[in-house]
């Protein structure tokens, strides 16, 4: 079995790894689903083995908010900035 590759999240500055997979939040407005041909060209690691769920994303928690920063893979933010999930 491949090792996977794991999310990233910042806590108030600090970096950490995840030993989890966080939720996407599908609906939100600025998350966008890539064609698979159009995800492999912009990020293919992402569909290599070492990422069976097709994406990567960093997040990150300031004021007691989650926030996704950056996604790769098949799905993308639009616009600019983070979005802001609570």
């Amino acid at each position: 079995m491949t090792a996977q590759i794991c999310d990233l999240i910042d806590i108030e500055g600090s970096e950490a790894e995840l030993a989890c997979e966080l939720p996407l939040p599908f609906g939100h407005s600025r998350l966008l689903t890539l064609s698979d041909a159009e995800a492999q060209q912009l990020c293919p690691f992402a569909f290599s083995t070492m990422c069976w769920r097709n994406y990567f994303a960093a997040w990150s928690i300031r004021n007691g908010r989650l926030f996704l920063q950056r996604i790769d893979g098949k799905y993308a933010l639009s616009g600019v900035g983070r979005a802001g999930l609570g």
